[in-house]
Parts: C-alpha cells; sequence; structure tokens
C-alpha cells in the first residue's frame, strides 16, 4: 500500500472530546427569530438596542424588513442575499471579536471601514 510522501501533510484527527478549566467567560447571544409576516420579529431583534449592556447589535436581514427601526438611532445592520453571505458575515464576526477582545483599535477600524466601503480616516474611535 502506498503512502504519502513525508511532505505531504497528514490530516489531523480532532479529539472526542475537550477537556476544559470551567471559568467565567463572557458568552454571547446569537439568535435566529422566525415568525409570519408583521408579527415584531425586526422590532424584537433591534429591542436589545434598549439595553445597555446588548447595545452592540448586528443585525442580519434575509428579507430587508427594516422599516420598523429605522429611527432606532445606531442599529447596524446587514441584508444578505444568499447563505454564502452568512460564511462571510461569521468570519467578520470571528476577526471582530478578536480584535476587540485584544483591544486592538487599530484593527477594529480596519475591518469596519473596510465593510462599510470607507476610509478608516471616516470611521469614529470607540467610546471608551
Amino acid at each position: 500500500m502506498a503512502t504519502a510522501p513525508s511532505s505531504v501533510k497528514q490530516a489531523v484527527r480532532t479529539p472526542q472530546f475537550r477537556i476544559e478549566t470551567v471559568e467565567r467567560k463572557e458568552r454571547y447571544l446569537k439568535l435566529l427569530i422566525y415568525g409570519n409576516y408583521g408579527v415584531g420579529k425586526t422590532t424584537l431583534a433591534a429591542s436589545a438596542m434598549l439595553v445597555a449592556s446588548m447595545r452592540d447589535v448586528l443585525m442580519i436581514s434575509a428579507e430587508a424588513g427594516d422599516l420598523s427601526v429605522v429611527d432606532m438611532k445606531g442599529l447596524d445592520a446587514i441584508t444578505i442575499k444568499d447563505f454564502k453571505a452568512l460564511g462571510y458575515i461569521n468570519e467578520f464576526l470571528k476577526q471582530h471579536c478578536k480584535a476587540r477582545n485584544a483591544d486592538d483599535e487599530k484593527e477594529l477600524i480596519k475591518l469596519e471601514a473596510y465593510n462599510r466601503d470607507v476610509e478608516p480616516a471616516k470611521i469614529k474611535k470607540a467610546k471608551p
């Protein structure tokens, strides 16, 4: 039976379980809200902006139904047209959280500028 040359990397099998030390860590809410047209899904999701500790809201809309929240100041939203976009958003969120947790304001500004399609100088610095 032929084997791969030593220069070819072999796939590493992931362990069946992982041992972790229990500790308090920040948890984030990932939420999918679904329901009939007009029942208040968007308003419910955006209402997190009214809670000080939950104001970091990014609304991902698959149907462009943001009319009910147009007056909600500071609500960021992304309208997607396909599931591929969700993968890109997921990667952005991973990078964003990593930079935020490292207090890397320069990287946060760079990420936001790229995704808002503006120059980094146009991005306001985060308030402490």
